[in-house]
């Protein structure tokens, strides 16, 4: 039992509206998953647009920014899991690179234990920078784009051919003297 109008008296005042409050973060993730594997750093205005697009839905900023938040979950796998590994990796690090030393802090009274801070100094870099890189070393610094945060420093030295050559690094949460220790 269906109907359909053939035609219609007057004029058509209705119209098409793109809002659903029913639209979670979580289904959308699903949805754009294919666009955020193919382009992590997608803006998220331009996600918004692709979802308006596939989705035929309008949603705010934040919402989208919480269904990108989940989807790169998804492919990566959550940061939080992912530091929760760094202790095995240093001591796979050390076991299998003698001479190598490697600092991981924690944050005090944390159990579990909760990431604070590392430093890396491999041998092999060490042993470089000792047998072909100039006696001249500088301290380098970046930004790791992260929900967290973080600040690497990188010790390097120059090379024969003028490069940079890395010889520590340190992922901190900031830059000051209480990251030294």
């Amino acid at each position: 039992m269906t109907f359909q109008i053939k035609t219609i008296q007057g004029a058509h005042t209705s119209a098409r509206t793109y809002d659903n409050k029913l639209a979670k973060a979580s289904y959308l993730a699903e949805r754009i998953e294919s666009s955020i594997r193919d382009h992590p750093n997608i803006p998220v205005q331009q996600l918004k647009n692709t979802i308006l697009r596939k989705c035929k839905v309008d949603v705010s900023k934040q919402k989208v920014q919480r269904a990108k938040r989940e989807a790169l979950e998804k492919i990566r796998g959550a940061d939080s899991v992912q530091y929760e590994k760094l202790w095995d990796y240093c001591e796979t690090v050390m076991k299998f690179n003698p001479g190598s030393k490697l600092i991981l802090k924690k944050l005090e009274g944390s159990n579990p234990p909760i990431f604070d801070r590392m430093y890396m100094c491999l041998w092999a870099l060490k042993n470089g920078f000792l047998s072909g890189c100039r006696p001249i070393i500088g301290l380098d610094s970046f930004f790791l784009k992260t929900c967290y945060r973080w600040q690497m420093l990188v010790v390097v030295g120059r090379d024969g051919s003028d490069n940079m050559f890395p010889i520590a690094m340190a992922a901190v949460q900031v830059e000051n003297r209480g990251s030294r220790t």
